[in-house]
């Protein structure tokens, strides 16, 4: 839900998409069956009262050729555009940037002339981008989403390989505002004869230039080419000229690329190039790809270690599940007796360490944990301890469950987050019904004592005892 403000006066809220009821399919299933008339009148409602609605409609009831003119004259007035369009008018000029692409793949029937359209669009792109504050970056994203996708809807059919790949060249040769670059990562739908033409003149490029940070820039985008196509030797090749010497992060890398290619076995030969005290001290993702390459080479013992090892440091539901797909469901049952044990024996609280306790149906475990480390419990991390404190209430172990539920209210009073009292209101809420089920509070101070303590630390915070009493 959005709010637009109108002057100064109070907010009036939007529906977004996300907001409508039911799911996507069903929405469509439900529009169908109101009938073609009704839909009609209110598709012509809808475009007296918005633009890009009009605009849709005019771009379904014309033919090809009407398209096209359109996108034309669109095109023209891009290069006479006057003033500038500031931050509240910078999303609708996207969307209308958006409906002037939508009209050229509806009305270019010839993929060459659309290709150069498409082109002659985003050289316009610094007319574009001067005249309008971009923060959100929603103008750039009509270049490099929209626009990209264009141009590659029209490349890949066209039967001059040559021609696409000239225009291609020539557009990111004269990229100066970094919306045109993206056209190099191509998409696995390119014939592959456009990617080997792509790749030979680039390499011409390359030999044929006295510069030698443009012959480096050239052979980056060699290699940029060579991970999106997965071509995991001309990556290499391009590593090995870009320097004498592979950082410890781009061995990394290669052995990405040898990995995405098929090659595991080569992708664990450069891994092992990097020192064992650098890989994860320096590369975050290290072990995230050792795991990925033993699995693929079918090393369940080294996969599973480097599993067990990210569990054990979060505990967390997906590396649970990531550890047992290399040792077997069957060792689920064994694995989690281990791992509450270990918890157990552990010092201070963690939340996930009883969150996975909880997610595991041992709410047992999970109730003697937190009772045993009360004094560390820290309403700050709500994120996880409201799930804690659901589920120990849900399976009655109520004095637990009182536990974290204060811990989360005395966090929210005692910052004073008036945005959260309706949270703490709850919060209260359930102590209460709770406070009326526990007969004895094992050392704990009590309902009516808890409520005192907190109207003389908190009774002048109004806000949130009115939400309280609601």
């Amino acid at each position: 839900m959005r709010r637009r403000r109108y002057g100064s006066q109070v907010t009036v809220s939007t529906i977004e998409i996300e907001d409508l009821p039911f799911s996507p399919v069903e929405r469509q299933e439900r529009l169908v069956k109101l009938g073609a008339d009704k839909l009609a009148d209110a598709l012509l409602e809808l475009a007296g009262r918005n633009k890009s609605a009009a605009e849709m409609i005019a771009r379904l009831l014309s033919d090809p050729e009407e398209n096209f003119a359109r996108f034309r004259k669109k095109l023209d007035a891009l290069s006479n555009m006057s003033g500038f369009i500031d931050y509240d008018e910078t999303k609708s000029f996207a969307t209308e940037l958006e409906s002037l692409l939508s009209d050229l793949k509806a009305g270019a029937k010839n993929p060459k002339i659309g290709l150069e359209l498409v082109s002659s669009f985003f050289e316009k792109d610094g007319d574009i981008l001067e005249s309008c504050e971009d923060h959100d970056g929603d103008i750039q994203d009509v270049f490099t989403i929209h626009a990209y996708e264009l141009f590659w809807h029209f490349a890949t059919q066209c039967a001059d390989y040559d021609s696409v790949v000239d225009c291609l060249l020539k557009l990111i040769g004269n990229d100066n505002f970094g919306v045109r670059c993206g056209l190099f990562d191509v998409p696995e739908t390119a014939p592959r004869a456009i990617v080997d033409i792509l790749k030979t003149k680039l390499w011409k490029q390359v030999e044929s230039s006295p510069n030698q940070e443009h012959r480096k820039h050239g052979i980056r985008d060699i290699q940029r080419i060579a991970r999106k196509t997965r071509d995991a030797e001309l990556y290499e090749k391009c590593a090995w000229l870009l320097s004498q010497e592979i950082s410890e992060q781009d061995k990394c890398k290669i052995a990405e690329v040898y990995l995405e290619a098929g090659d595991a076995a080569t992708a664990l030969e450069w891994m092992e190039r990097i020192p064992k005290g650098k890989a994860k001290n320096d590369i975050w993702d290290y072990d995230t790809l050792m795991f990925k390459i033993h699995q693929r080479l079918g090393n369940n013992k080294e996969a599973s270690k480097i599993a067990l090892n990210e569990f054990r440091q979060y505990r967390s539901t997906h590396a649970f599940e990531k550890l047992l797909s290399v040792i077997g469901e069957d060792q689920r049952e064994r694995l989690t007796d281990e791992e509450a044990a270990i918890i157990h024996q552990s010092k201070g609280f963690s939340p996930e360490d009883a969150a996975f306790l909880v997610e595991n149906k041992r709410l047992q475990d999970a109730e003697e944990y937190v009772l045993k480390r009360a004094k560390y419990l820290d309403g700050d991390r709500y994120y996880s301890l409201v799930q804690i404190a659901e589920a120990l209430q849900a399976d009655e172990r109520h004095i637990a469950a009182t536990l974290v539920y204060r811990a989360l209210l005395d966090s929210i009073l005692n910052r004073a987050q008036s945005r959260a009292y309706h949270h703490g209101a709850d919060y209260l809420k359930a102590l209460e019904s709770m406070s009326a089920l526990i007969q004895r509070w094992e050392g704990i101070v009590p309902h009516a004592g808890y409520i005192g303590e907190l109207r003389i630390s908190h009774g002048r915070k109004y806000g949130f005892w009115n939400q309280f009493r609601k």
